[in-house]
């Protein structure tokens, strides 16, 4: 799982300085909560501008990676997400910018679906990313299909909610989610 995270007001001293040398109370936060998501995680300072630099701290989370493999019935352990999901969540209030790998994003997600009904179980049926732009052109240490290459994307995931519902939700990978469709799974197509 990756997160690209710019915490509140380090632009410019991102811009100036190598992260170990910048004592940050908003960083510190940030820190404190992926420490909460997991111990070892690895962090490496990136360039995200398009034309200006723009520097940002790309987070590495090893412990979670390909987190739900297409078709996986998640019925256990749905808490645990859940808080992984409200640590992300509180990532996003420290912080100027963040940005969401599709791991990260389905995670996020259940505590979005979470947030508006008691979740027993969820299975991601389809999803598919849309990339905005591909910094691998600007920036030719990376690689195109690599997160850091396009870290501004859509990703549109289909689930089964609670053995129940049908949703499709368009997340972006800078957290903001919208609802597509919310059916009954067994209810003929909408329209």
């Amino acid at each position: 799982m990756k997160i690209i995270v710019l915490p509140k007001g380090m632009s410019e001293q991102l811009m100036n300085d190598k992260l170990g040398n910048i004592h940050s109370v908003s960083w510190d936060a940030v820190k404190l909560e992926l420490k909460l998501i997991d111990k070892d995680f690895q962090i490496e300072e990136i360039n995200i501008g398009k034309g200006a630099d723009c520097i940002a701290i790309l987070v590495l989370i090893n412990t979670i990676a390909g987190v739900f493999l297409l078709g996986d019935r998640i019925d256990k352990g749905i808490e645990g997400w859940i808080n992984i999901g409200k640590r992300i969540k509180s990532i996003f209030k420290k912080s100027d910018n963040v940005y969401l790998d599709l791991d990260a994003a389905k995670i996020y997600t259940i505590q979005h679906l979470a947030n508006k009904s008691t979740l027993t179980s969820f299975e991601i049926i389809e999803e598919s990313s849309i990339e905005l732009d591909n910094l691998s052109v600007m920036l030719p240490d990376r690689d195109e299909s690599d997160f850091t290459a396009k870290p501004f994307s859509i990703y549109i995931l289909t689930m089964i909610v609670n053995d129940k519902n049908k949703i499709i939700l368009s997340v972006r990978s800078d957290g903001k989610i919208n609802e597509l469709l919310n059916v009954d799974k067994d209810y003929p197509t909408p329209f």
